[in-house]
């Protein structure tokens, strides 16, 4: 793990430019024993003694109260003190100091003004503690008395994110949301227990055994603990059987023979190879140890993996043939990113690719996990959508694109105010995270507990595979076949796929739920299937074969029970009479367009959205793509999307979410390469409900949506499939006669 600031700020470099324009006479100006005590402060402070220095601060400040550069030096040293940290005192002293401030400050004791960047560090202490109105109110206050000199000395310093930071913690954070999970070790110490990495196959963990390997969640990050601090020593457990308790700990120092710092990071599931990151002289590296003749064998750097540059976490799939990893190496996005790199047919790794700008960003990823299946990947960023520091973030594979998806943060309490990086085991069931770094915002939970993943955040995804054969056998129809997997509840298409040569199909990443496999030929409905994705059953599902008998004319009928949507045989004949798309569908309420009615329908859903939130869904991603596809093939053609709430929450708070939610569907399409200038944005946070305001979640759920409207038309017709309010629960519109 390469260290990095959540302040960004090297400490020992601000320190140095103050103490640059320190001049010699300073000390004898104002009392004696203070000007001394000072001095001796300012050198503990230079060496990153912050609790020490504190103190002495503390006494000058006592004995002088309008001596407001000591109050900003005393707030200084409670924020960055690791086990003395005092973030509400450091409010404090920093409020003090910033109402008090000298944009010409220098730094002496005679200096009784406090600088500029007060403010930024009181908005630091702010965020730490949870206050994000008032950390955005400090953030703003620097921004603006930000002198050119500031701004040269602090330009690594970057206040706007810092705003966006908070005002991203206001929407993701849930502090509901956890459970704790213990790794326990016969015979090693409660507490002791950090850097798990197992070895599945073999019931195998690897880990480090001790109280050195926690370090700071919060701004003086940057400090290199290797220098200070000997990491604790590396060691293996094994288990008898899945389940069971891990005993007969050794350790394997001697085995692997690395003479510099080291973790271990990755390993794969039958053991047969560990991997460390070696901290050689402040430049990371990745090294592998095999095991073999019952050992792990000495160390050796992974010259294919690494650069001059850092390399600071790795990730190994179950089987060996493939490897993410965090690195600083030249072609990336800024900062440390995340790569892959695939093994060749010698078993050798080919040239690494950076895993693009769903994941990586102009600031750092840090500590990826692939999970044993292959198609979902957790890691620790300063970027994307961010409460503060490190985050922890998610993201799928999606097999049609052949991309990952964009990365979503977990939350509170993955993610804190304060930098969150960790160790993700699988093991069995439990799908937990066990933070390296110092448990202090998670209240209950110490530094060696894990923390359970949401399962609704993390669901075991579902491989189902088949084959589907013509009768008679028809090589050129079966490529034309298509296979589409239909949500059995609530009839939504989830993905869509096309067979192989063969007539072999695969859909991969399907969540828990009931659906329908639906076989197409040429956009025209054969035949369907019922599969059900049970949780804990198996994971891997392989369907009996599904025979399509063909017809001398294919006949476009849906049954009802599988699909809604109407797809016609034949176009339409020219016809005088012909009702207008509208007309029908206002008959009745209940009729359905017919083939002679239009020549090509294509329907489309809203988007609903999760309480407070304003990310759209993976559920919604072949829905949305399908309408993209639409956009791009009519330029002419116009949408409007329109953002609601229900009714908790006030009515400016809620004009912000649903402006945030019709944003992030307007973006979501404009990646898929829409004009901008096709999609117009309204947003009525809860003033124009669809139902009436109830707090039953199951009724009040449909208020959380972003509506579409085609204003122009295109080809084929699109038909936005309306929200169906359960009776008595509709809002009752009052019609005024003039």
């Amino acid at each position: 793990m390469k260290q990095f600031s959540i302040i960004i700020v090297p400490l020992k470099l601000f320190v140095f430019i103050l103490l640059m324009a320190v001049p010699s006479q300073s000390f004898s100006a104002g009392t004696p024993s203070n000007g001394k005590k000072w001095k001796e402060a300012e050198n503990l402070l230079v060496s990153t003694k912050y609790f020490d220095a504190g103190k002495i601060y503390k006494e000058i400040y006592e004995a002088e109260p309008n001596h407001f550069n000591c109050a900003y030096k005393l707030g200084y040293c409670l924020l960055s003190s690791e086990k003395e940290q005092d973030v509400q005192g450091a409010i404090y002293y920093l409020r003090l100091a910033s109402n008090n401030v000298s944009e010409k400050y220098k730094n002496s004791y005679s200096e009784k003004k406090a600088p500029v960047i007060s403010w930024y560090y009181l908005g630091v202490a702010y965020r730490l503690s949870g206050d994000y109105d008032e950390a955005i109110i400090a953030f703003k206050e620097y921004k603006t008395l930000q002198t050119k000199k500031e701004k040269k000395y602090f330009n690594s310093i970057n206040v706007d994110r810092e705003i966006q930071t908070c005002k991203d913690a206001q929407e993701e954070i849930d502090y509901r949301r956890m459970s704790l999970e213990k790794i326990e070790i016969e015979g090693v110490e409660e507490g002791h227990l950090r850097c798990p990495v197992l070895a599945e196959a073999t019931n195998r963990l690897i880990f480090t055994n001790g109280k050195n390997n926690v370090f700071p969640p919060d701004i003086n990050w940057k400090a290199s603990y290797t220098d200070v601090v000997e990491l604790d020593a590396v060691y293996m457990a094994v288990r008898d059987n899945v389940g069971g308790s891990f005993h007969s700990p050794q350790s394997i120092e001697a085995d692997l023979q690395i003479k510099y710092p080291h973790v271990p990071v990755t390993v794969t599931a039958d053991g047969s190879e560990l991997y460390l990151i070696v901290d050689k002289n402040d430049n990371g590296d990745i090294y592998m140890s095999k095991f073999e003749n019952g050992k792990y064998q000495p160390a050796k750097k992974v010259k294919k993996l690494n650069t001059r540059k850092w390399e600071s976490h790795a990730t190994i799939l179950p089987d060996g043939s493939r490897i993410y990893f965090a690195s600083m190496r030249k072609g990336g996005y800024g900062g440390l990113d995340i790569w892959y790199s695939d093994r060749d047919d010698e078993g050798k790794w080919k040239k690494p690719v950076n895993l693009g700008e769903n994941i990586n960003t102009k600031y750092n990823e840090e500590m990826p996990y692939i999970m044993n299946h292959g198609n979902a990947l957790y890691f620790s960023s300063e970027g994307h959508t961010n409460i503060g520091g490190f985050d922890v973030f998610y993201s799928n594979f999606d097999s049609q694109s052949q991309s990952w998806t964009k990365a979503q943060n977990l939350g509170f309490p993955f993610s804190t105010s304060g930098n969150d990086m960790g160790y993700i085991v699988e093991n069995g069931k439990v799908f937990a995270f066990c933070p390296v770094n110092d448990n202090k915002r998670r209240e209950g939970v110490g530094n060696c507990d894990c923390i359970s993943l949401i399962r609704e955040l993390v669901p075991e995804l579902a491989e189902i595979r088949g084959i589907v054969t013509l009768n008679p056998e028809d090589a050129e129809k079966l490529q034309q076949v298509q296979v589409r997997l239909i949500n059995s509840e609530d009839k939504t298409e989830t993905a869509r796929t096309k067979v192989d040569e063969d007539g072999k199909y695969l859909f991969e990443n399907v969540k828990q739920g009931n659906y329908d496999i639906a076989i197409y030929i040429n956009d025209e409905y054969q035949t369907s299937k019922q599969i059900d994705v049970l949780d804990g059953d198996n994971w891997n599902i392989q369907l009996d074969e599904i025979i399509v008998t063909l017809k001398d004319e294919l006949i476009a009928e849906t049954p009802e029970d599988n699909i809604d949507e109407k797809i016609p045989a034949e176009k339409p004949k020219d016809n005088d009479d012909k009702k207008s798309i509208a007309e029908n569908l206002e008959d009745n309420g209940e009729k359905t367009l017919q083939a002679d009615d239009i020549e090509a329908v294509l329907y489309i859903e809203n988007v609903f959205f999760d309480f407070d939130k304003s990310n759209v869904k993976s559920q919604y991603y072949s829905n949305l793509d399908e309408l993209a596809n639409w956009l791009k093939a009519n330029p002419e053609a116009e949408l409007q999307i329109s953002g609601h709430t229900d009714h908790y929450g006030t009515d400016e708070y809620n004009m912000g979410l649903s402006k945030r939610r019709a944003e992030s569907v307007q973006k979501y399409l404009m990646n898929k390469g829409v004009k901008k200038s096709q999609l117009k944005i309204t947003y009525h946070g809860k003033s124009q409900p669809l139902t009436i305001d109830v707090d039953d979640d199951t009724i009040r759920h449909l208020n959380r949506v972003v509506l579409f409207e085609v204003i122009k038309q295109g080809s084929p017709v699109i038909i936005v499939k309306p929200v169906i309010v359960p009776e008595g629960f509709e809002v009752k519109k009052t019609i005024v006669m003039l």
